[in-house]
């Protein structure tokens, strides 16, 4: 099913406190990180997946963060805003070190799916492939 703003206004109507406390901002995020934020939550609610954090800490030492995280199943979900003028994903120092991240990431097991503005519909299908 694909969630639009109707489908989230019906389940605001059927649980205005479950969706107010899962952090979903419509307005205050970039269209494609609601949207993520938006199908994190569907899953959550529909209790497809036990949990996900935001700015998730996946390693004890180092302080790597992912964009978004479901611990339980260890998947990761990073946004690349490659189209911002102050993206550090774009410069040498920001990419290397994302590539690093993801390196570190993998080799403990987590599961990286990485996402720009070009394909972050995606997710949803993607995301019911390791459920």
């Amino acid at each position: 099913m694909n969630w639009n703003k109707s489908n989230i206004k019906n389940l605001k109507i059927l649980n205005p406190e479950a969706l107010e406390s899962s952090g979903l901002s419509i307005s205050k995020t970039s269209k494609e990180k609601s949207h993520i934020n938006k199908i994190l939550w569907v899953f959550l609610y529909e209790k497809l997946i036990d949990d996900y954090e935001t700015e998730y800490k996946f390693h004890p030492k180092r302080k790597f963060r992912f964009d978004w995280a479901i611990p339980s199943i260890k998947v990761a979900i990073e946004y690349e805003g490659i189209v911002s003028d102050k993206s550090r994903h774009t410069s040498l120092q920001g990419y290397t070190n994302d590539c690093n991240k993801y390196n570190l990431a993998i080799s403990m097991g987590w599961r990286v799916l990485r996402y720009t503005a070009l394909n972050y519909s995606n997710l949803n299908e993607d995301l019911k492939n390791f459920i």
